[in-house]
């Protein structure tokens, strides 16, 4: 595990996202509200990022989304992708995230995370996998099937803190 997520990193972040983001002792800044889905997010934005004056999100958004038997990706690609543009636009430097591992709808969970990794890649932004670490772990590192354990929150915040080191 990362010995400490650097502070400069936290306090210039806006943590952005549902309830896995809310009950993350990390964020400093956490913009997390439990039971939203990317419109929700999307839509708030502007005030809880933009209007924060913080020159970084991460955004971890998606999970109340695929958590339905037939997501609208598009759809949930179409919010992420206005986010992106709304941060760039006022020079906010956006980081995307993988969902981590949900337990009833990993088919689902996996096929967002390629998406949102395909569309990082293309757009050149930073991206971090939280489902890697985890897969296969629900038991160890989810207390209900969705909402990460304290050790999965260990998990996170160790691949964040990984993902943000630059290159050597």
């Amino acid at each position: 595990m990362a010995d400490e997520f650097p502070a400069s990193i936290n306090d210039e972040t806006v943590f952005l996202g549902d309830s896995i983001t809310y009950f993350w002792s990390l964020p400093k800044h956490n913009a997390g509200i439990p039971g939203q889905n990317t419109a929700q997010i999307e839509a708030r934005f502007q005030t809880a990022v933009v209007q924060s004056g913080l020159p970084q999100v991460i955004l971890l958004t998606g999970a109340n989304d695929v958590r339905v038997a037939s997501p609208d990706y598009s759809g949930i690609m179409a919010n992420i992708q206005k986010m992106v543009a709304q941060g760039r636009s006022a020079g906010i430097r956006v980081i995307l995230c993988e969902l981590t591992p949900i337990t009833c709808c990993d088919t689902q969970v996996q096929t967002l995370n390629a998406m949102i990794k395909d569309y990082a890649a293309t757009q050149n932004l930073i991206l971090v996998d939280y489902y890697t670490p985890m897969a296969g772990k629900d038991s160890l590192y989810l207390k209900d099937g969705l909402h990460p354990n304290d050790l999965g929150y260990a998990i996170m915040e160790d691949t964040l803190t990984k993902s943000l080191q630059p290159a050597s």
